[in-house]
């Protein structure tokens, strides 16, 4: 992705490298048999990247000395203007062909990110896996690696800068080279022999610096040197490069040590095109399509992405389409290199001849497109017509995000009241805390909030590591109500029970991860697992006295509600026998442990569903903040089909007669 400046010599080879890194990202996001590992494309970037940058910057160091200010200014020439051009098109196509509101949103915040060269670190906060389909989403997401190439040259500079100086300062000529491979080393050695997160793995430039600097390494190498080198060091580089692209996969992430092979490849390339310019690898990447392919290869990787994400939305995802998209993106890579990134490289433009200039200019655009990410984030929300957390108002009063990370602990309904319920499970449990607020207010029982985001009310069927906090929190729910048996006159659970029951989502982005999460694992022991311990939680409390409500088949939609603004109305219907599979082993469970114990079961699903279809429109009103959770609005909405239910729980009535909602 990153070319030579204007100080370094032209060798047409490095161009044909250059393409065919990226063909084959392009052919992996295109889907193309055979390309399964085309994603290594961008490790390819990153050995070409260190071997030319570092090779500048040692050139820089034997001429007089190297010049940050120079060396950010030619960074910024020759990223920034595409980049801008880029996101302002794909925020723009966002809003005229995406219609999911999510998607907006992450787009905007992806721009943000993007722009500040952060987009890396934007994807490990939202845990997003490279492999999952990530593009039904995220239309920017490929903007990762330039964040992990600028996060790298933001510092490498100064590296360099200092190892030069004390190689001159202490006569240590070679000490610019051993600084560089211990760094190198140290990266690898993290990567391969730490136990980190595979997305970590993926997307830090800790765990990348290794291949830039597997580059660096090697401009060292060769800086002074011209001796040949045998014509078969190409072809295996070439061989190992193909056949990186067609046997790796994300297995990757979780053996990082098979990263090898591309990169190693990659040095073979480069020296290759730098001491045997008569061998055939040579002369086959050379060859004048795949140097003009090369040349157009940082515009071409910045819109080929977006092309296909947004484009198969409206265009499908037949072969001819993805083609034509392909072909179109590669049209606009060369209008833009033609006429805004070669001008502005070569100086062409009056204005920003100068450094000074070209810093402010960059600042300048960098600052429309972050302008445009948080204006595209405000936007998205106001479609949605409520704030990010407003869905949480009712929960506890003034909830922060800490406070959602931590989980609410807090009194609703009628403060003075001597009946008390408790209200215990994820974020569902939250979304519902307002009609529980306002049934508590009107009925005269207080509820004891105790909700933690993603922590269903029992114990989750798998074990891992990020799995523990919600053990934790369960653990110590059960323990105040066994502590305090007289104390609640009944428990509310709430959660999404069947994704608790490894039951596939019904939306695609979720669906996706959710495929990724069970790659490998026995589904059926974990189903199995999951309802053993959602029936001994029953169980547990219904041994200790406590009378239980559950809240159960509240629906999950397809599309979200926000979206639904955007589509015509009937877009958003669900059909309720598809619900009701979905539903439909939470459902069997709670029936069976409904019988002979203190344990009731609220069915919310009818409330929304008529005539075998289901709506998340109530009265008008969209009833749900999202594809999962009710809105504080439409909490409240529930207050007369549900009171009768309240009214069992709270009374302790084993009968009540007249309230259809209630299973039991």
């Amino acid at each position: 992705m990153t070319h030579t400046g204007a100080s370094q010599e032209r060798i047409p080879a490095l161009d044909g490298i250059r393409a065919v890194a990226i063909l084959a990202v392009v052919a992996y996001h295109a889907g193309v048999p055979g390309a399964g590992g085309g994603f290594v494309g961008v490790d390819v970037f990153f050995v070409l990247s260190g071997f030319l940058i570092t090779g500048i910057l040692l050139k820089d160091a034997e001429s007089g000395g190297i010049s940050l200010v120079d060396f950010y200014a030619r960074r910024a020439r020759r990223l920034v203007p595409a980049l801008t051009l880029m996101l302002l098109v794909v925020n723009a196509a966002s809003w005229l062909w995406v219609p999911e509101v999510v998607s907006l949103r992450v787009t905007a915040t992806s721009t943000v990110a993007s722009s500040l060269f952060g987009q890396n670190f934007y994807q490990l906060t939202r845990h997003a896996d490279y492999f999952e389909d990530p593009g039904y989403q995220n239309p920017l997401l490929h903007a990762w690696s330039l964040s992990v190439e600028e996060q790298f040259y933001a510092v490498w500079p100064l590296l360099l800068i200092a190892a030069v100086y004390a190689a001159k300062r202490f006569g240590a000529r070679a000490l610019p080279l051993v600084t560089i491979a211990t760094i190198t080393l140290l990266s690898l050695a993290l990567v391969v022999l730490g136990d980190l997160n595979p997305m970590v793995v993926f997307y830090s430039p800790l765990s990348r610096a290794w291949e830039l600097g597997a580059g660096a390494v090697l401009a060292c190498v060769l800086t002074h040197r011209r001796e040949s080198v045998p014509n078969v060091v190409g072809a295996i580089g070439l061989l190992g490069v193909i056949a990186s692209v067609v046997v790796l996969d994300d297995s990757i992430t979780t053996a990082p040590w098979k990263m090898l092979l591309p990169v190693l490849a990659t040095v073979a390339l480069i020296v290759d095109a730098r001491l045997a310019p008569r061998s055939v690898t040579n002369r086959v990447l050379s060859a004048a399509p795949l140097v003009w392919i090369g040349e157009r290869s940082y515009g071409w990787y910045l819109w080929h992405f977006p092309a296909l994400v947004i484009g198969q939305r409206v265009l499908g995802t037949s072969p001819l389409a993805t083609l034509s998209l392909i072909a179109l993106s590669l049209v606009v890579a060369h209008v833009s290199y033609r006429f805004v990134e070669l001008p502005i490289r070569r100086q062409q433009i009056r204005f920003l001849a100068s450094t000074p200039r070209t810093l402010i200019a960059a600042g300048v655009a960098i600052a429309l497109s972050l302008g445009v990410g948080f204006k595209g984030r405000t936007a998205a929300f106001a479609i949605r017509g409520e704030g990010p957390w407003s869905w949480l108002s009712g929960a506890c009063p003034g909830s922060t995000q800490e406070q959602f990370d931590r989980g609410d602990i807090c009194d609703l309904g009628s403060a003075d009241s001597t009946r008390q319920l408790l209200l215990w499970g994820d974020s569902q449990a939250r979304a519902v805390a307002p009609l529980l607020d306002t049934l508590g207010k009107d009925l005269g029982f207080r509820v004891t909030v105790r909700t933690l985001a993603a922590c269903r009310p029992f114990q989750p069927p798998q074990l891992a590591a990020d799995t523990q906090p919600c053990i934790r929190f369960n653990d110590s729910v059960f323990a105040e109500l066994d502590r305090n048996r007289s104390r609640y006159d009944g428990v509310v659970l709430v959660g999404r029970w069947a994704s608790g029951l490894m039951v596939p989502p019904r939306d695609p982005i979720r669906l996706a991860q959710h495929k990724r999460g069970i790659a490998g694992r026995d589904t059926t022991a974990l189903r199995r697992r999951g309802v053993d311990r959602l029936q001994l939680m029953l169980t547990r409390l219904d041994a200790i006295g406590q009378h239980v409500l559950v809240l159960a088949r509240s629906p999950e939609w397809r599309r979200d509600p926000a979206d639904c603004r955007r589509l015509p109305p009937d877009t958003c219907n669900d059909f309720e026998k598809d619900l009701t599979a979905y539903h439909q082993p939470a459902a069997d469970i709670f029936r069976a442990a409904a019988t002979g114990t203190r344990v009731r079961i609220l069915d919310l699903q009818p409330m929304f569903c008529s005539s075998g279809t289901c709506s998340q429109i109530r009265d008008g009103v969209p009833a749900f903040f999202d594809g999962t959770h009710l809105s504080s609005a439409g909490a409240r909405g529930l207050v007369n089909e549900t009171r009768c239910a309240f009214v069992a729980l709270v009374e302790r009535r084993p009968q009540m007669p007249n309230c259809p909602a209630l299973v039991r």
